[in-house]
């Protein structure tokens, strides 16, 4: 998606004087850079904060942006491939389909497994031993088995006053996963640009003529 600022520009400069007039390539892209930068490094992130539930700060720090120049008036806001690979479906309201059979699910417990390992995490832990794929109700769970008992004296018993263990649930799969469209992507870069642009034109523009060569 690209946005537009030629009417922007056109009512800014419609009163500057022809002399000066060569200085608006130059403080257009200026502006751009300066629009561009502030939607990338704040307002992007923080309209993620307010429309995403627990968005972490690596996802808000993926948000990057492009420099325009006075020969290319084109600047960009995007966020970087790793971010992108999984916030794609929440920009864009996607289904996302298994890589494998099916699409693993952390709970609240296998969240804190799946930050410590990159990649194949559910393969890594396995190796560990202690943690299994099982077949419950129809769907393929991760468990790992730990020991159960109570407090003091009692310590490794069950509650039942035996010795025993216990399954945790640490990710469950799923068929596919539909998302819906959680962050607008676009629409808070456009509210960017209405916001900044207009006024880092005319800092842009006086700081310009300002400097010119007389």
């Amino acid at each position: 998606m690209q946005v537009s600022i030629e009417s922007n520009i056109a009512k800014l400069t419609k009163d500057v004087p022809a002399f000066f007039r060569k200085q608006i390539p130059f403080a257009t892209s200026q502006a751009l850079n300066d629009t561009a930068r502030l939607s990338a490094t704040r307002e992007t992130r923080q309209d993620m904060k307010s429309e995403l539930q627990k968005v972490t700060r690596f996802t808000q720090s993926g948000m990057r942006y492009k420099r325009s120049n006075k020969r290319n008036l084109t600047s960009q806001v995007y966020m970087d491939p790793l971010r992108w690979k999984y916030m794609r479906y929440s920009v864009n309201a996607l289904t996302k389909q298994p890589a494998g059979k099916v699409i693993a699910i952390p709970t609240k417990k296998g969240a804190t497994y799946r930050r410590k390992y990159k990649g194949n995490w559910i393969g890594q832990i396995i190796k560990e031993g202690g943690f299994w794929l099982e077949l419950r109700n129809g769907t393929t769970a991760l468990f790992q088995r730990r020991a159960l008992g109570s407090r003091g004296s009692n310590r490794g018993r069950s509650r039942r006053g035996n010795t025993g263990t216990g399954l945790v649930m640490l990710a469950y799969g799923i068929e596919k996963a539909d998302y819906d469209m959680q962050f607008d992507y676009m629409g808070s870069v456009e509210r960017s640009i209405e916001k900044h642009f207009n006024t880092a034109f005319n800092k842009r523009m006086r700081r310009a003529i300002d400097t010119a060569r007389l």
